[in-house]
């Protein structure tokens, strides 16, 4: 099995990010689920109270991780 770098993305939200998320959220989350069938995502999700997100991701190559965020 080859070495694989695991990254953590923090994502801090807007104030009315509940609201702006809706029109993209179905394809955000389709998104998410094909990395993870991919193995690049490993799991993620927001903070109980919405105001952050965390995203944890699998790669070989440091700069493979900026065309996934």
């Amino acid at each position: 099995m080859p070495a694989v770098i695991v990254y953590h993305a923090g994502v801090t939200t807007a104030a009315d990010y509940l609201t702006r998320r809706e029109p993209h959220r179905t394809a955000h989350l389709e998104r998410l689920t094909a990395l993870r069938a991919r193995g690049l995502c490993i799991g993620g999700g927001p903070a109980p109270d919405g105001l952050s997100a965390d995203i944890f991701y699998r790669v070989e190559q440091p700069g493979d991780v900026t065309r996934l965020i």
